[in-house]
C-alpha cells in the first residue's frame, strides 16, 4: 500500500518520469498512498518533498494474496473444532462489517475491530474499543511529543472506562445507576 519501506524510495525516484509505470498487484486500502495514486493523485508528498505524478498508474486485479469471502468460509469449515473467536481485520470497513455479520449468523463469534482495539485472549473480552474513524498520518504527528503522549493516555483511560462499563451488564441496577451518575458528574466537572 506504499506506506513504508523501499517502495517509497522507488516512488520518489520514479513517479515523476512519464516513461515509467507503477503497477499495483494488490489491494490498496482507503487513505493509503497506493490508493491515492490509483485514484489519480497529481502529486504526493514523500520524504518532505512534493513529487509530481507523471508515471502511468495501472493495476492488475485478481492477484490478491489471500482468499475471498467464499474461500475464507471454506477454510473455516475445515477446522475440526470451530475457532472460539474470529477477527475480521483486513479490508474496507463495509466489507469487514458484512463479513463479520455473516460469520456471526453462521454461529461464529466474530469481531471486526478497528485499529487500536485490544482483545484479551485470556478473558475472551475486548478491553479497548477503538473508534471507526480512520487515523490520518497528520493526526499522529500533530502537537508536541508530550502533548501526544498525554492525550494518548487520556484516550486509553476513556477506552478502559468504556471496556469496564461493558462488563457491568450483570451488576445490580443500583450499582450501575451509581456508576452512570459518577460518570456524568465527571463529565460535567470537566466541561
Amino acid at each position: 500500500m506504499c506506506e513504508a519501506g523501499r517502495i517509497r524510495h522507488h516512488l520518489k525516484h520514479n513517479l515523476w518520469g512519464g516513461e515509467n509505470t507503477v503497477l499495483f498487484v494488490g489491494y490498496q486500502a482507503e487513505g493509503s498512498l497506493g490508493r491515492k495514486l490509483q485514484d489519480g493523485a497529481q502529486y504526493v508528498r514523500l520524504f518532505g518533498e512534493d513529487i509530481t505524478v507523471n508515471a502511468e498508474i495501472a493495476a492488475l486485479h485478481g492477484t490478491s494474496g489471500h482468499a475471498d469471502q467464499a474461500g475464507l468460509i471454506r477454510w473455516l469449515a475445515g477446522f475440526k473444532e470451530k475457532p472460539q473467536m474470529v477477527f475480521v481485520n483486513h479490508g474496507d470497513d463495509a466489507a469487514c462489517t458484512i463479513f463479520q455479520k455473516l460469520l456471526t449468523q453462521m454461529g461464529y463469534y466474530a469481531e471486526a475491530p478497528y485499529s487500536g482495539a485490544e482483545y484479551d485472549l485470556m478473558t475472551g473480552r475486548m478491553t479497548v474499543f477503538a473508534d471507526s474513524k480512520p487515523i490520518r498520518r497528520e493526526e499522529i504527528t500533530k502537537g508536541s511529543a508530550r502533548a501526544r503522549a498525554v492525550y494518548g493516555e487520556l484516550l486509553a483511560a476513556a477506552e478502559a472506562l468504556l471496556a469496564f462499563v461493558k462488563t457491568c451488564r450483570d451488576r445490580t441496577n443500583k450499582d450501575n445507576a451509581k456508576l452512570a451518575s459518577q460518570i456524568r458528574d465527571l463529565i460535567e466537572k470537566w466541561k
